[in-house]
């Protein structure tokens, strides 16, 4: 990669390297969502079998996967292959499994998506407490709503380990009937679902494929939100119960002593 020019002092980078200059060239002149096909990057070399290389600087296919799948990484480049998956930057494993012929028969590259703004003034004041979305191009804005997403993941975790599994009760009443309990049970999961996911974006690069869109992040701030009144509910319930225990215990006391007097 250093001598492609795509790393430079423990990181990966794109400023450096002609080819990866050449690439995002090539994408920019395009515009947004409009692809670069494989045979406007590679040709195959004449009377070859598989010899592929670019027209531009005639860098072999496989190290210009390589410049690809660097400018990938840093969210800047999306790879299409002929299967029709795609590689970004939150699908990098992929990489792992890419069989040979795939640095020169993938389909297309194109600009990734851009961040959207009105979901990401959601998800952090979700998560966060506040909006962060015009603090999107700092580490510690990731840093921060993967620490709360993996927060309240191991609280939905623990809830459904423990709570409403038959409803809830105080001295006989009602408070929270199963059915009731069975779907904020359900919620609380898909909570944990979705903070799971969540906490794998842990990049601006990777959070410009954020799968979600504004309903879902609404509708996972009212599961949260749920949970916390459904705690609170149960914590009193709890105090309650103490009380009524404490009062039932003395009442007794009370009785036997009157007898006796």
């Amino acid at each position: 990669m250093s001598g492609l020019g795509c790393y430079k002092a423990g990181e990966l980078v794109s400023a450096d390297s002609i080819y990866a200059q050449s690439i995002l060239k090539m994408m920019n002149d395009r515009g947004q969502n409009m692809v670069v096909n494989k045979d406007e990057i590679l040709e195959k070399l004449y009377r070859s079998d598989n010899v592929w290389y670019t027209k531009e600087h005639h860098l072999d296919a496989p190290f210009e996967f390589m410049v690809l799948a660097a400018l990938a990484a840093l969210g800047e480049c999306e790879i299409t292959l002929n299967s029709g998956e795609v590689i970004n930057a939150s699908s990098l494993d992929k990489l792992r499994n890419l069989q040979a012929d795939d640095y020169f028969t993938f389909a297309n590259i194109k600009r990734p998506k851009e961040v959207n703004i009105p979901v990401m003034r959601e998800l952090t004041k979700m998560l966060c407490g506040r909006d962060l979305s015009n603090q999107l191009d700092q580490q510690s804005t990731y840093t921060l709503l993967v620490t709360e997403a993996r927060k309240l993941a191991a609280e939905c975790v623990a809830f459904d380990a423990k709570e409403l599994k038959n409803g809830l009760e105080v001295a006989g009443v009602e408070i929270i009937s199963p059915m009731a309990g069975v779907s904020i049970r359900g919620n609380a999961l898909a909570l944990r679902g979705f903070c799971d996911k969540v906490s794998t974006f842990t990049s601006q690069a990777k959070i410009k494929n954020f799968p979600f869109d504004r309903a879902v992040v609404k509708k996972m701030t009212e599961n949260k939100k749920e949970l916390e009144d459904t705690k609170t509910v149960i914590k009193t319930a709890g105090e309650l119960n103490s009380k009524l225990q404490y009062l039932t215990q003395a009442k007794q006391y009370v009785l036997y002593y009157t007898e006796k007097g």
